[in-house]
This record gives C-alpha cells, sequence and structure tokens, in this order.
C-alpha cells in the first residue's frame, strides 16, 4: 500500500554524543542535526514543507486495495493519532487478505472470510468485532462518495458480531486491579518522577496517555479542586470534551512539576529533558515490577484500582464521573457526565 503520509522525523541512537535526527526522503536519509532541536526541526520543516503525495485515482471498479489507499488518506486528517493507528492495522490485514477483490464483490462471505483469518490469528472476539466495525467503516465512507453502491454497505451490515461462547474467537481475560501491597513494593524500585506519577495516577485515576500529557497550561488552578481538560483524549475525534478533577493530595504531588512545557519529563541520554511516552511510563513500572519480585502490573491497571476504589466508597455514578466513560456499562468493566461529582470525589480521595 503506498504512503500517503509525509516523511517522518526520525531519531538515531548514538553512544557517546547527542542522538541525531535525520528523514528519508525518497530513499535517501537526510541528516538533520542533534534529535529535538529547534534547528533540526526548522530543517526538516523546510525539507517536507508543502510534502503530498497524491494517492492514485480510483478505476471506474476499484479493488479493496486502491479503496484503502484513498480511506487513509482522508482519515489520516479527520481521526486522531490512535484511532488513525488502528485503521492503518485493519486496513493491512484487509489488504493482505483480499487486497485484490473488488471493492464491489467485497461483501459477507468476503467479511466472514476475512474475520475467520483473525480468529486463526488469535485475535480476541471484542478485538474482532472492533474490526469489523471498523471495516465497516471503510465501506461507509466508500458509498458517501459513490464509489460502490449502498447495497454493498447493506450487505456487510447482516454479519453479526461475534457473541461471547458463540465463536472459535478467545476471550480477554479481564484486567484486575492492582493490590496496595504490590504498588508499595514497586514504588520503592521507581525513580522519584515515576515514582510520582504512578502516586498522581492512582490518585486520578485516569488514562495513562492523559496522564504523560499532563501539562500546566491545560490545568485551571483557580478552583480548591484543579481540572485538567486534556489536548487529546480516546474521544477527541468523536468532538467530546474531557475534564479531569485532581484533589489535594494530587496537587501536592504535582507541585513541584508545573514550570515546565510537561509536567512528566524524562532525561535521556544526551541530557535533554524528553516527555514520557506511555510505552516509557510503561517500561519504568515493568522493570520496578521484577526488581520488586512482584506480579508484573501495567498503567492501565491503576485506573481499575481507582475505578474499583471509588465505586466502593461511593457508587457506580461516581466511578462513572472519576473516569469520565458516557455509561454506566462501561464502568461496570473498570468496577464526564457530571464534573461536580467528580469535584466531591477527588476532594475526599485525592
Amino acid at each position: 500500500m503506498p504512503s500517503i503520509r509525509p516523511p517522518k522525523y526520525s531519531r538515531q541512537r548514538e553512544k557517546n554524543r547527542a542522538d541525531r535526527a535525520f528523514v528519508r526522503i525518497d530513499g535517501r536519509k537526510i541528516k538533520l542535526g542533534v534529535y529535538g532541536s529547534p534547528e533540526s526541526k526548522a530543517k526538516y520543516a523546510d525539507l517536507i514543507g508543502g510534502y503530498h503525495v497524491e494517492p492514485p485515482k480510483l478505476s471506474t471498479d476499484p479493488t479493496v486495495s486502491e479503496l484503502l489507499v484513498q480511506f487513509l488518506e482522508w482519515a489520516y486528517g479527520y481521526y486522531d493519532a490512535r484511532e488513525y493507528g488502528h485503521f492503518v492495522i485493519v486496513a493491512k490485514w484487509l489488504r493482505n487478505h483480499a487486497g485484490s477483490t473488488s471493492a464491489k464483490d467485497f461483501g459477507p462471505l468476503r467479511l466472514l472470510e476475512v474475520r475467520e483469518a483473525m480468529i486463526e490469528k488469535g485475535w480476541t472476539r471484542k478485538n474482532i468485532n472492533r474490526q469489523v466495525v471498523r471495516i465497516r467503516q471503510i465501506f461507509t465512507w466508500a458509498v458517501g462518495r459513490e464509489i460502490i453502491p449502498a447495497t454493498n454497505l447493506e450487505a456487510l451490515r447482516a454479519v453479526k458480531g461475534l457473541r461471547e461462547g458463540r465463536s472459535g474467537a478467545k476471550e480477554k481475560d479481564p484486567i484486575q486491579p492492582v493490590s496496595d501491597d504490590d504498588i508499595k513494593a514497586t514504588l520503592k524500585h521507581l525513580s522519584p518522577r515515576v515514582a510520582d506519577m504512578v502516586r498522581v495516577h492512582q490518585l486520578i485515576g485516569c488514562r495513562p496517555a492523559e496522564l504523560v500529557g499532563i501539562r500546566p497550561e491545560l490545568i485551571d488552578r483557580s478552583g480548591s479542586v484543579w481540572i485538567f481538560s486534556p489536548a487529546s483524549h480516546k474521544n477527541t475525534w468523536r468532538g467530546k470534551s474531557r475534564k479531569i478533577a485532581i484533589g489535594p493530595k494530587a496537587q501536592a504531588i504535582l507541585q513541584k512539576y508545573l514550570f515546565g512545557e510537561w509536567c512528566f519529563v524524562s532525561q535521556t541520554d544526551s541530557g535533554k529533558p524528553e516527555c514520557y511516552q506511555v510505552s516509557s511510563y510503561r517500561r519504568a513500572i515493568t522493570r520496578a515490577c521484577k526488581r520488586a519480585d512482584v506480579e508484573p502490573w501495567t498503567p492501565g491497571q491503576l485506573r481499575h484500582t481507582t475505578a474499583s476504589l471509588v465505586r466502593k466508597q461511593f457508587g457506580l455514578d461516581a466511578a462513572q464521573s472519576i473516569l469520565g466513560h458516557a455509561t454506566a456499562n462501561t464502568t461496570e468493566i473498570y468496577a464526564e457526565l457530571d464534573i461536580n461529582k467528580a469535584k466531591e470525589v477527588a476532594l475526599r480521595i485525592g
């Protein structure tokens, strides 16, 4: 599938000096200077200024692969990075299993074949259902642009989602909360900054991506409970806002991290501060778990820990407010409807 995205600003690790930045254009590696420096970013911007690869025009009878190129070109500017990444995954899967099929001939039987391949690959039932929904979204987009007839989409809708216990797809093990003992043992083997990240995370119950994205300018500190409004979150592309209440205990921890662009940054080998990513946050916890000799746990489990505590003490609606779930059913899985309720809980627990 041809690339339709600008060349990436890439990093080359160096052992005894600052990491270097580079970009590949038409197969040629162009050095940009020190990674993360304003000069390297300015040079990168000059090189790719106005860069755009025009996707090939669709034929009168496009294949699924040709359709996917057009869809991803549109999706890149419509969805956030997280959701776009999911569409890239499902697009690659479609290309590999039905790429040469005419888009007009991609019907229920072909969709069932693609889904069966997902089952054989060992994907979980819920993940498969989500990917099938995304496949239908791709064909919905195609119908809206008169690339394929609406009857194709109606036919694809006849393929219902896999039901629990009625398919060969495996079920995902439920995510369990982390015990207080394991958290305390792990904290002893974390750097002071990452330990504070864990403490804040446990107190406010946000998503890991929201935690590493905390920036001082995004926190309203005018009231007794601070309100953090993430610049982006899981449902940004749906036009939904997200507000996270930060109580006194979490505020006390965050106070020392309110003086830079980002609250939580790490020191690289080059000595240059770099914003934590979910992956680096998770790796730090995994390494600490090993040193503490406790069962490895992930940042996502802290959210479940908070949800279970809040629900036990304040009820399901309070947990729903803290977690920012639109429905109680989603909250049930864990243990933005009412920010006042979230403030109340934040004042009392953190």
